[in-house]
């Protein structure tokens, strides 16, 4: 459970950069 917030963090800086290198 501890490693959910590191994952969701990892998912939060990862989503914007993949969106900003499709765009």
């Amino acid at each position: 459970m501890v490693n959910d917030a590191g994952a969701l963090e990892h998912i939060v800086l990862s989503v914007p950069g993949v969106i900003a290198e499709t765009s």
